[in-house]
């Protein structure tokens, strides 16, 4: 037996049919770009393309952004860089999460969903009857803790960790190493 391998394709929608509402509320979240997992730790991966889902996304972010979709292998697929203040619809499927990268710097961003504010687009299905109509999100601007902010500034500067013993608390050195292995490689 045969599974579609497609990954999701571009169409035209009717716009009519879109009725947005999200909530505007920033997040805080480790970035992780190089093995996409979810919230939970689990790394992210397509499945199956039974259901399908329509999907609006708008760029608030301040930002170009890359939209990736998660292969099947948990590899990510560019498939549009979205201006700010532009948008872009797609055709995709309710196993096929998305994640939407700051181009050039590759941070993750966050996407506004009906309600909820999430590192991972996971498009939501149709109930028996309902009218497949395109549903938004909008890409936001990540918001990073002060503890964040600092290690990235750190890394930016190429301060190596042998250069920070003795002036910071060895807790503080084993969160730094975390964050430059899993965050920036």
């Amino acid at each position: 037996m045969t599974r579609s391998m497609s990954p999701p394709s571009l169409f035209n929608a009717n716009q009519d049919r879109q009725r947005p509402l999200f909530l505007f509320v920033y997040v805080y979240h480790d970035l992780n770009t190089s093995r996409p997992k979810d919230m939970d730790g689990q790394v992210l991966r397509s499945t199956h393309s039974d259901a399908v889902s329509y999907v609006m996304i708008y760029n608030l972010s301040g930002s170009d952004v890359d939209a990736n979709w998660v292969g099947y292998d948990s590899g990510l697929v560019m498939y549009k860089r979205i201006r700010h203040k532009q948008s872009w619809q797609v055709k995709t499927f309710v196993t096929h999460p998305w994640v939407f990268l700051r181009s050039g710097t590759k941070d993750r961003m966050n996407v506004a969903t009906t309600g909820k504010i999430l590192d991972v687009l996971h498009p939501k299905g149709y109930e028996e009857g309902e009218p497949q109509s395109v549903r938004l999100h909008v890409i936001l601007r990540p918001v990073y803790s002060l503890k964040q902010l600092c290690f990235r500034r750190l890394h930016a500067i190429d301060l190596c960790i042998e250069g920070l013993k003795g002036q910071l608390p060895q807790s503080l050195l084993q969160e730094y190493r975390h964050f430059i292995d899993s965050v920036i490689h």
